[in-house]
């Protein structure tokens, strides 16, 4: 069993980072093949707008996720890195992660009650702007369990940043897997079953936070170096986390707000049928999204340890060559994208969607510059530097909205992915090099 408390000085572990990024590349490729059968499937058994709707209403509750994490998860990680790093014992690291997962488990459990009994009463119809035939019920239904499903996924992630945090994700990785062919699977029996749009919707979401489960049993049962009880529990230790947690709550809002506000805005201006053209198109990013994201994050723990043991040089040296890297490598599969989107968007929705090769020119060069910044981004996160880049986010997310409100009653579909970069452009495009220049590089 691998140690996860080594008493050594630090170095930073290439060997670890590179396995973490060839287990978290293989968990994208599953995840995305799964994509490419999945899609076909919902929009072949349900149709196009029906899967505009289903986009719109994960969406949502993936905002409502982030809310019940409440940035718990990555001021967890950030605070066993720095416990690692100042060699503290395993007991401090076991209240921590007792702490946080028992809070997130108890919030998440807390808001999904409340949200049910509100949910019911709420004219889903006006909301979501429906434009095809479906009941209240049905709607209602549909929106609690991917709401339910999505939010008791998080506390049975963290052993993921825990992993994360020692450099080890990737043996969190194999249960993701698991997940994601438990999820397609699933949806695979009930649409050949015919068990309706509900089950069928649900089906990656329950795949998943099943797949997160058995990961935290596994965890639980090989590590007993942590006492991972509701025993350890500590609320000195919870109030630590939730003090920090409000930065990461509060970027991982506006990063949604970002990036996933241009299908919620398009569903409710234009309707279910302009947000699944949207909802495609966007759907071929957010997949180099994930991929990128799955790359650097090993990286996060090698930098803030390199940067509490004050080696700057490493720090400089790793963060310009990832930042060179994750730039080639997404300017390469954003031109693979843009070439090649016309047929991918034909085979995944049965010919049922059109492609607009101005919509995914201006998302390529928005997720180009994105991507890019964002890895200099979470080099600032990781060394906690947050206290004014939170009112650039907060700039970005709340330009975000207002001109892709604004941009789509003139440019239509265009007119998310035209907000978003605009409003990139003039936010974190500048602020992050420029942040790290003076605190690394300026003489």
């Amino acid at each position: 069993m691998i140690n996860l408390f080594k008493k050594k000085h630090f170095h930073p572990s290439f060997n670890a980072a590179l396995m973490t990024i060839m287990a978290n590349g293989l968990a994208i490729g599953i995840k995305f093949t799964i994509t490419l059968i999945s899609i076909p499937l919902i929009i072949g058994y349900l149709g196009a707008s029906m899967y505009g709707l289903i986009t719109t209403v994960l969406t949502m509750c993936i905002w409502i996720n982030t809310i019940a994490d409440g940035g718990v998860g990555l001021s967890l990680k950030n605070a066993i890195i720095k416990q690692h790093a100042e060699k503290n014992s395993s007991e401090k690291i076991s209240e921590l992660i007792s702490s946080a997962f028992f809070a997130t488990l108890a919030l998440s459990i807390l808001l999904c009650l409340a949200l049910s009994c509100i949910i019911p009463w709420l004219d889903w119809n006006k909301i979501l702007n429906i434009q095809i035939s479906i009941s209240h019920s049905d709607l209602t239904s549909l929106i609690l369990i991917l709401l339910w499903t999505t939010l008791l996924i998080i506390p049975f992630s963290l052993p993921k940043l825990i992993y994360s945090a020692f450099q080890q994700e990737y043996l969190f990785s194999p249960w993701l897997i698991l997940g994601s062919i438990l999820g397609i699977g699933l949806q695979i029996f009930i649409i050949k079953e015919n068990q309706g749009f509900i089950l069928a919707a649900s089906a990656l979401q329950i795949g998943s936070w099943a797949g997160a489960l058995f990961g935290t049993t596994w965890f639980i049962q090989s590590r007993k170096n942590l006492s991972f009880t509701f025993f350890n529990v500590k609320w000195q230790v919870l109030r630590g986390l939730a003090g920090s947690s409000m930065d990461f709550l509060l970027f991982q809002l506006t990063a949604l707000a970002i990036f996933q506000s241009g299908i919620v805005i398009t569903n409710s201006l234009l309707g279910q049928e302009k947000a699944a053209i949207y909802a495609i198109h966007f759907q071929l990013f957010a997949y180099l999204q994930m991929l990128t994201t799955l790359i650097i994050a090993p990286f996060w723990s090698i930098l803030a340890q390199a940067y509490y043991q004050n080696n700057k040089l490493l720090f400089k040296k790793i963060l310009g060559y990832l930042t060179l890297f994750i730039f080639l490598l997404t300017l390469l599969i954003s031109g693979m994208l843009a070439i090649f989107g016309r047929w991918i968007i034909s085979f995944l929705s049965h010919h049922q969607i059109n492609y607009m090769p101005s919509l995914l020119w201006m998302l390529a060069s928005y997720h180009i510059i994105s991507i890019t910044v964002g890895t200099l981004t979470l080099a600032l996160l990781s060394i906690n530097d947050t206290k004014l880049m939170r009112k650039i986010v907060i700039l970005q997310a709340i330009l975000t909205i207002l001109l892709s409100i604004i941009f789509v009653k003139y440019y239509g579909i265009l007119g998310c992915a035209l907000g978003s970069l605009v409003s990139v452009s003039a936010t974190i495009l500048w602020y992050s090099p420029l942040r790290v220049f003076t605190l690394f590089y300026k003489s």
